[in-house]
């Protein structure tokens, strides 16, 4: 099967076949995550920054092979949003709070990847363990 390379919006009537996510992915090493990526992989422990994002951008942080403590990642944002009991609340309004984005809260099952979803001007995180 040929590949091909699309630099726009994509329609398919049929589905799509592959990982058509895999050639944006990014590692990330310290510092700011690149948020024009659709995947940032975190590399090594450590702490990060999570710029804004534009309305409705979808990014999905993981785990690199090398994060041996899920304790030891810490990503730090200006503008998030979580839920407690179905209400959504901000976490972060203006102030920088640093998100554990491995560590399991209460009732889950510790995690190595998951979605974000910039909307009404707040990362939406998927779970609220924040430090």
């Amino acid at each position: 099967m040929a590949s091909t390379t699309f630099s726009g919006p994509v329609t398919s009537t049929n589905g799509f076949i592959g990982n058509v996510l895999a050639p944006s992915a990014a590692a990330v090493d310290g510092g700011n995550i690149d948020v024009t990526k659709t995947i940032a992989v975190i590399e090594e422990e450590g702490t990060y920054t999570l710029p804004d994002g534009v309305e409705g951008q979808v990014l999905y942080i993981t785990a690199g092979a090398a994060i041996a403590n899920a304790t030891g990642v810490f990503v730090n944002i200006t503008h998030g949003r979580t839920n407690s009991n179905a209400a959504s609340y901000p976490i972060s309004e203006g102030a920088v709070t640093a998100w554990l984005p491995f560590v399991a809260v209460a009732g889950m099952y510790p995690t190595t990847s998951g979605p974000l979803v910039f909307v009404n001007g707040y990362w939406s995180l998927p779970h609220s363990n924040v430090d």
